[in-house]
């Protein structure tokens, strides 16, 4: 406890002062201070060094540690199980010591891979672009298997969380932390192509992996959905049961090509442009009469 001292004398020619301590209360530390707090408790929790690959990976001490605490509202014990988790998941896959996925996986399932990496914004952002009209369902998932599909998912996350390690200082906390922008693009998607379900669970069960291994992966940054038909809610709202309350408050869905809130986003309409560039050089943008994910 915070002592302050205070001085009294008695009433007479010659006072002889006098201390009383009085205890007042330790003040709250504010939210900064006291997820700092529990990010050293989780890491001593764990015997984390901190220079572990994984931790680095994630965005190093303290980002790697908040990323956790922050996504189970700052509960020790279960972001201590939770982060346990995804180190023994990494150790068990090989992702600190070789690529998520192999060249083979990586050479098959590329060419139906909707995203793309394009650039950051203008305020560090790590930028990806998915144009989810381009890629046909039923074929995919008769000549790939859903554990390629999550192995080519993770070795693309990995790959943003390496551009937002560049972004972002050593030591960075999460409230300065530039996250990841996400525009997924729609158009193209309709209603035959909205209605395969299997291709919905296998699209929520490999985005899980993200929410669970790369949890707070929009700090400071933002998911927009453009081209949005009124009938994608109907998907969406199958989609949303994996994803984390956080995650979803950072989600924005426009009917329109969403130029104006992607141009305030990333920084203007000249970095728009570059993005859309770069995701038209990756083939991430939508490209007619190619037949829908949802529905080829």
């Amino acid at each position: 406890l915070n002592t302050v001292t205070r001085w009294e004398g008695h009433q007479s020619l010659s006072p002889t002062p006098r201390v009383h301590s009085v205890e007042m209360p330790e003040a709250e530390p504010d939210a900064e201070e006291a997820l700092a707090i529990q990010a050293k408790a989780l890491q001593q929790r764990l015997s984390l060094k901190g220079d572990e690959r994984a931790l680095h990976a994630l965005g190093g001490v303290p980002r790697s540690l908040e990323r956790f605490l922050l996504s189970q509202r700052l509960d020790l014990d279960a972001a201590a199980e939770a982060l346990k988790a995804t180190l023994a998941y990494r150790l068990e896959i090989g992702l600190d010591t070789d690529s998520a996925a192999s060249p083979e996986v990586i050479e098959k399932v590329a060419p139906h891979w909707p995203g793309a990496q394009c650039g950051v914004s203008a305020t560090g952002n790590a930028v990806v672009w998915f144009a989810f009209g381009n890629l046909a369902p039923r074929s995919l998932m008769l000549s790939i298997s859903e554990e390629e599909f999550a192995a080519y998912y993770l070795h693309f996350m990995e790959e943003s969380a390496r551009v937002q390690n560049e972004q972002n200082p050593l030591g960075c906390r999460s409230s300065q932390w530039r996250g990841a922008v996400e525009i997924l693009d729609l158009n193209g998607i309709g209603p035959s192509q909205l209605a395969y379900p299997p291709a919905l669970l296998m699209l929520s069960r490999v985005l899980a992996l993200g929410q669970t291994h790369y949890p707070d992966n929009l700090r400071n940054g933002k998911t927009v959905f453009i081209n949005a038909p009124m009938i994608f809610y109907g998907a969406w709202a199958v989609v949303k049961k994996v994803l984390h309350e956080d995650t979803i408050a950072n989600v924005e869905i426009v009917a329109d090509d969403g130029a104006e809130t992607l141009a305030e986003l990333l920084g203007g309409a000249e970095q728009l442009d570059e993005v859309k560039r770069r995701a038209e050089a990756a083939g991430a943008t939508y490209t007619p009469p190619c037949s829908s994910w949802f529905g080829g």
